[in-house]
C-alpha cells in the first residue's frame, strides 16, 4: 500500500521511470536524454527539436491535472506531458486543453510512437487502431 503522500499517485515508479529513460536512450529519433528533476526529463531528437517531458502516473489525467501542471513555475516550459503505467490514460477535454496550449498530451505508448514525428504531427499524433 502506498504511504500517505498525496504526490505518490502523481509520480511513476522508479521501474515507470528506468522503462522511460531506457526507452529514451533505445529510440531512432532522440539524440539525448537530460534528467532536470526526478520526474521531469529533457529530451533532444535527432531533428534537433527538444522535448521537455514531464511524467506522471495519474490515472486518469484530467483538465485539473494538465492546469496543475501548465501553471507550476517548476514545470513552466514542458511541452510534454506524458503519464507512464500502461493502465493510466487522459480524459479528451484533458488532452483538447493540452493541445490548445501547444503541450502534447500521451500515455507512453503513444509517445513513442510520436517520437518519429515533429510539430504538429507530433502534436496531434494517436494510435492507430488496428483495423484502421
Amino acid at each position: 500500500m502506498p504511504d500517505s503522500n498525496p504526490r505518490y499517485e502523481k509520480i511513476p515508479r522508479k521501474e515507470s521511470i528506468d522503462k522511460f529513460v531506457e526507452g529514451m536512450k533505445r529510440h531512432d529519433c532522440v539524440s539525448e536524454v537530460e534528467k532536470v528533476s526526478d520526474i521531469y526529463y529533457r529530451i533532444t531528437k535527432i531533428t534537433g527539436e527538444i522535448l521537455n517531458v514531464l511524467l506522471t502516473n495519474i490515472y486518469i489525467v484530467s483538465e485539473a491535472n494538465v492546469y496543475e501542471y501548465l501553471i507550476s513555475e517548476e514545470y513552466k516550459d514542458i511541452n510534454v506531458i506524458l503519464t507512464m503505467s500502461v493502465w493510466n490514460s487522459y480524459t479528451l477535454d484533458a488532452k483538447k486543453m493540452a493541445k490548445d496550449r501547444k503541450v502534447a498530451l500521451f500515455t507512453y505508448k503513444e509517445f513513442y510512437g510520436a517520437l518519429n514525428y515533429d510539430g504538429d504531427k507530433f502534436l496531434n499524433y494517436r494510435v492507430k487502431k488496428r483495423n484502421q
